[in-house]
């Protein structure tokens, strides 16, 4: 099977078998506080749960230890990684060689999602977020964990050339399609996904706690004997940054610290984020009936269904659009707001004005302006500003439509009269 990706074992360094150890090094050093990080974004036992990019297995096996009723999948694309997770687990959970971007599972298949250190080795990170939030059922969650090498691993004493050993590191990872500085992008991320109640958490790992030599088998040589091999970091750095590592470790009272970005939120129950589903009056064109419940919907609004919709119900569609993106901003139901609410008294602040701007331009191909907001503006007064950007004319009022229909409907006074004459 095939992905485009930045990590690929035998490729990534130069000691495959160091590198598998390096792993599990990696998962211990980081393990207690990670499992509690996962617990307090809602892991559970018994839930069915799903890693993706599951390596050799050492996180689904730590797992399986702490929560032993939970029914685990782990999915993996590199086939030498998969023979390894299937000697050491088979039986224990399922597992197959897949892409995190394309699962091969049904929709809303699992209460609960793990993708560790995977993100930060994609070209589409947002796809395959976009897959998990599919596959996790309605109030199912998901964690990411990634790194952010601008705050990697660090000493004290310092050592200045780790500095430019990530930097080393990070431009190998972006001319192969990665992005080494994505734990900071992690919530919104998620956002975009689809995903709501997203929080973002830093765990740490400290040598005067865990001990050094945690540390040291959680880094090893490997990587950056594979960056010399290929070119980017030069043969003269490593052996400074031996010695350099040499001397701290000799040095009473140094510190090795570390920390991992660990990102998580949930599926909304009604369905993912996105556009949402808009409320519009029954009756109206394209709305769609709710099981149990009298209103409709619609979904995916796009300047292309406000267009074959009648004149006079273009207006409403937008209302229920406006309305509902500020709702889903502010974490709302679009019931609890009206048309005649002035943005300023909701809360509403300017990051969530530019979300609802990055959209509006995304997908109607037009912009508004952080002062289309905030100058004492209502719902209302966007939704006319957007109308007036799509159609280039102010929106008409019912008595101004209902006199536009019947002007349509009669003709005008000389068509009439050329009709009275012709039939004479």
């Amino acid at each position: 099977m095939h992905c485009s990706r930045s990590y690929r074992i035998k490729e990534f360094s130069t000691n495959v078998e160091g590198e598998v150890n390096r792993l599990r090094s990696q998962v211990d050093l980081f393990w207690q506080k990670e499992v509690e990080a996962y617990r307090r974004f809602g892991l559970k036992d018994g839930m069915r749960v799903l890693e993706c990019g599951s390596g050799p297995g050492h996180v689904i096996e730590n797992l399986l230890t702490a929560y032993p009723g939970c029914r685990a999948t782990a999915i993996e694309v590199d086939p030498y990684l998969v023979a390894i997770l299937k000697e050491r687990l088979e039986g224990r959970c399922d597992i197959s060689e897949q892409s995190i971007m394309d699962l091969g599972f049904t929709s809303g298949s699992f209460d609960f999602v793990i993708t560790r250190l995977v993100l930060e080795h994609l070209p589409d990170p947002l796809g395959a977020v976009r897959e998990v939030h599919r596959v996790l059922k309605p109030g199912g969650r998901a964690v990411f964990v990634d790194n952010d090498f601008a705050m990697h691993l660090r000493t004290q004493p310092e050592i200045p050339e780790l500095g430019e050993l990530y930097e080393a590191y990070c431009r190998l990872r972006v001319d192969e399609g990665g992005n080494p500085l994505i734990g900071r992008e992690l919530p919104p991320l998620l956002r975009k996904g689809g995903f709501i109640d997203v929080d973002l958490e830093v765990v740490c790992a400290h040598s005067a706690v865990t001990g050094d030599d945690m540390f040291l088998k959680s880094e090893g040589v490997g990587i950056p004997s594979q960056l010399v091999k290929d070119g980017y970091l030069p043969s003269g750095l490593l052996d400074r940054l031996a010695v350099k590592w040499h001397r701290v470790l000799r040095h009473e009272h140094h510190s090795i610290f570390r920390q991992l970005f660990v990102s998580g939120g949930e599926k909304r129950a009604s369905g993912s984020r996105g556009i949402p589903k808009l409320h519009v009056a029954p009756g109206t064109p394209r709305a769609v009936e709710r099981g149990g419940h009298g209103d409709g919907c619609v979904t995916g609004l796009g300047p292309g269904q406000v267009l074959a919709a009648q004149p006079h119900d273009r207006l409403d569609l937008l209302t229920s659009y406006v309305v509902a993106r500020v709702a889903d901003a502010l974490g709302i139901s679009p019931e609890s707001l009206e048309g005649g609410m002035r943005i300023n008294d909701l809360g509403f602040d300017s990051l969530m004005a530019v979300e609802v701007m990055d959209e509006v331009e995304s997908q109607w191909g037009v912009s508004l302006s952080l002062m289309d907001f905030f100058e004492g503006q209502s719902l209302d007064d966007i939704t006319a500003t957007l109308y007036g950007q799509l159609f280039e004319e102010a929106p008409k009022g019912p008595a101004e439509e209902s006199q536009a229909m019947s002007g349509d409907a009669t003709g005008s006074d000389e068509d009439v009269v050329e009709w009275e004459e012709g039939d004479l």
